[in-house]
């Protein structure tokens, strides 16, 4: 009887593996005071590990909104984090309840629901005892912004005194409040537009002067240096970018 060999090919069977990130969280540590506001530091942790932006608001929906880019309660804060940074230290934050967010490198977002109550105040007793509260040399800022055109995407953002770069708020054709914020008289606040969404390279030409959600059309690009304005008084700021005149 004569004997056949058959060739069978083997099986082949592949395995693949899928990597479950942690869940991304913010926590938020103990107040501190100096004078009329309040400090304390966020921390970050799971996610992909790399933190994007944070942000700041009165309610969890509107710090939601705002660390995504959007305009939140216009109260708010929204800042880019340094490379590798795992924490925020929140400083000079009005009187309230706040809540925090964290956006990581997926673009992912936390928030914390549970508030941090701020109650700071400052006493000076006189002679006949009365107690009083001292906010003199605090100014109040108003930041507005806007875009000419739908043509192209422009964030802006600002910084007091040359310090962190704060804001990343997406601008549109309809003027907007984005962020309410206190500053000591005589600081230095600069302003800039840029077509990017992260901590910006390039700049666009735009407009700013000291007005109330109302725009001026005389645009230059000053690119990093930003538009600068001495703050003495309770000040509202409105800047306008210009995406198709290009960047600098």
């Amino acid at each position: 009887m004569p004997f056949f060999i058959l060739n069978v090919p083997c099986a082949t069977f592949t395995t693949s593996t899928t990597t479950t990130l942690p869940p991304l969280t913010i926590t938020n540590g103990a107040v501190t005071c100096t004078g009329t506001t309040g400090n304390f530091t966020s921390t970050f942790s799971g996610g992909t590990g790399t933190y994007h932006t944070a942000a700041i608001d009165n309610s969890p929906a509107n710090v939601a909104n705002l660390v995504a880019g959007g305009a939140g309660s216009g109260t708010g804060t929204r800042i880019i984090l340094s490379p590798g940074a795992t924490s925020y230290n929140w400083t000079s934050i009005a009187n309230g309840t706040w809540y925090t967010a964290v956006r990581d490198s997926a673009l992912v977002s936390a928030v914390q629901n549970t508030g941090v109550s701020i109650n700071c105040t400052t006493t000076t007793t006189t002679t006949s005892t009365t107690t009083t509260t001292t906010t003199s040399g605090t100014r109040t800022v108003r930041l507005y912004g806007a875009r000419a055109g739908t043509i192209g995407s422009s964030y802006l953002y600002y910084n007091v005194n040359g310090g962190t770069l704060l804001g990343g708020y997406t601008l549109s054709t309809t003027g907007t409040l984005f962020t309410t914020f206190n500053v000591s008289n005589g600081d230095t606040v600069r302003v800039f537009t840029s077509p990017d969404a992260s901590i910006p390279s390039t700049y666009h030409h735009d407009c700013a002067q000291v007005a109330t959600n109302t725009y001026c059309t005389a645009t230059s690009c000053t690119g990093a240096t930003g538009k600068a304005f001495t703050i003495t008084a309770d000040t509202d700021l409105s800047v306008r970018s210009v995406p198709t005149l290009g960047t600098c």
